[in-house]
């Protein structure tokens, strides 16, 4: 005779063990601290998403004969009005995340330093590399122009030689009509002869930035070693625990009637697979052998699946 785990009683039990091991990683020292450092990733990913969506349109104009040629037709100039003010919306769009980064990682990285009792090393570096540098600040005060005064004009030129450069930038004297420029930001403005090149500030804007935060992030681990350890340890148990839970769903589903089955493998699968897995499974959910067979190899990137779990799930699907 079989003998059989109570499948309500052991998937609960598992439950509790998983909850009670994520309290106890919310206990660890300074776990607020990594949270909050773990979610200023959305802050990065919307900052590097304006980002690239501005370089892309730059970098179409000027490396594109084609559409550099349409720029300067007559005969397209109701496309260049439609090209030149989608510049600015993505340019618009591109500072307001630059600052919202700014914003959102002071206030962690503050908390941070604070909590370590590194603050003052913190404050000198971003004194030295984001207060003092004239670049930051003139990104950080368009961003304030764009929201607060206008969006600046964007211009192009065309320089035809023996090699054709194409330029789009925005004239300083244009910049200047800005009154509430800071002294950084405006001596960067008047440090450039007339106008400023849209694609080099873009560029090297999201460099400096970049290089900042990958600085801090060395910082943070560095000083945050043994918590993030701790926490690596308990989550290493919550996955472990979480494997058993899928694996015994899984187990459960050949006590179901056959014509169950499939319905309820591919309902376990659905609830431990990424957002991502489930996106890419979506093109074939009109067959759901293919989807199981599919969605079991992406589970076992994530952990093994016992060998004999894998044969009657391959069995069942043929």
């Amino acid at each position: 005779m079989r003998h059989v785990v109570s499948g309500t009683n052991y998937t609960m039990g598992l439950f509790q063990e998983i909850e009670e091991l994520e309290r106890k990683t919310a206990e660890v020292s300074g776990a607020e601290v990594i949270g909050k450092i773990n979610r200023l990733e959305y802050s990065h990913q919307l900052f590097a998403r304006n980002h690239k969506h501005l370089v892309d349109i730059l970098e179409g104009v000027v490396e594109k004969p084609e559409i550099r040629d349409r720029i300067f037709s007559r005969k397209f100039r109701w496309k260049s009005d439609l090209l030149f003010r989608e510049i600015s919306f993505r340019l618009h769009n591109f500072v307001a995340s630059a600052k919202s980064l700014v914003d959102h990682s002071r206030r962690v990285y503050t908390k941070v330093y604070e909590n370590k009792g590194k603050f003052e090393e913190y404050d000198k570096v971003v004194k030295q590399d984001l207060v003092e540098n004239g670049l930051i600040q003139f990104v950080h005060k368009l961003r304030e122009m764009c929201q607060h005064y206008q969006l600046p004009r964007v211009s192009a030129e065309l320089k035809v030689g023996e090699k054709t450069e194409m330029t789009l930038f925005i004239y300083n004297n244009e910049l200047l009509l800005y009154d509430s420029w800071k002294s950084t930001a405006k001596e960067f403005i008047n440090s450039h002869d007339e106008k400023i090149d849209l694609l080099k500030v873009t560029k090297e804007y999201y460099d400096q930035i970049t290089s900042f935060h990958d600085w801090v992030k060395g910082e943070f681990l560095e000083m945050y070693s043994e918590e993030l350890k701790e926490i690596e340890s308990i989550h290493d148990e919550i996955n472990q625990k979480k494997k058993d839970l899928i694996v015994n769903e899984l187990e459960e589903v050949f006590e179901l009637d056959k014509n169950e089955r499939l319905e309820r493998l591919k309902f376990v699968l659905s609830g431990c697979l990424s957002g991502a897995d489930l996106r890419d499974l979506y093109k074939i959910e009109d067959k759901p052998r293919t989807w199981i067979i599919k969605g079991l190899n992406k589970l076992q990137k994530y952990f093994d699946v016992p060998q004999s779990l894998v044969t009657k799930i391959e069995k069942e699907c043929t």
